[in-house]
C-alpha cells in the first residue's frame, strides 16, 4: 500500500496504529473482566475510535494556522499572511481525519454490537471435502 501524505499528515497513521494498539489492550482487559461475545470489541472500537478522532483534531488544530510570514505589497500595501498547514493525508486535510476516523470506528463498533446481540445473520461457511 502506497501512503501519500504531505506535511504532518503522516500523524494520522501513527495515531489510528497507536489507537489500534489501545483498542487491542482494552479489549484484552475487557475480555479478562468477564464479558464475553463481541461486546469488548465493540467497546474497544468505539472508544479508541473517538481518542483517535480527539487527538486527530487537536493535533492538527495545533499544528495550522500559525503565521509564518507577512508579506506587503509594494504597489497596493496590501498584507498577505502565510499560514502554516497541518498537512494531508491522501489528499484530505488532516483535519478531516478526526471526523473520518470516528465514523469508521462507529460503523465497525456498530456491527461488534449487533454481532454481540446476534441481529446480524451468521456466516455460513461451507467446507470443502478433501481430495481422496
Amino acid at each position: 500500500m502506497i501512503l501519500i501524505w504531505r506535511g504532518w499528515g503522516i500523524l494520522v497513521v501513527l495515531i489510528a496504529g497507536a489507537a489500534m494498539f489501545a483498542s487491542l489492550l482494552m479489549e484484552e482487559g475487557l475480555r479478562s473482566l468477564g464479558f464475553s461475545s463481541h461486546w469488548p470489541s465493540a467497546i474497544s472500537i468505539l472508544v479508541a475510535s473517538a481518542l483517535a478522532g480527539v487527538a486527530i483534531w487537536f493535533t492538527a488544530k495545533g499544528l495550522s494556522g500559525k503565521v509564518l510570514r507577512r508579506l506587503v505589497d509594494a504597489d497596493t500595501g496590501q498584507q498577505v499572511l502565510v499560514r502554516s498547514s497541518a498537512g494531508s493525508l491522501f489528499f484530505i486535510p488532516t483535519q478531516y481525519w478526526a471526523y473520518i476516523i470516528v465514523v469508521i470506528g462507529l460503523f465497525f463498533g456498530s456491527v461488534q454490537a449487533l454481532e454481540a446481540e446476534k441481529l446480524l445473520p451468521e456466516p455460513t461457511h461451507t467446507a470443502m471435502a478433501a481430495p481422496r
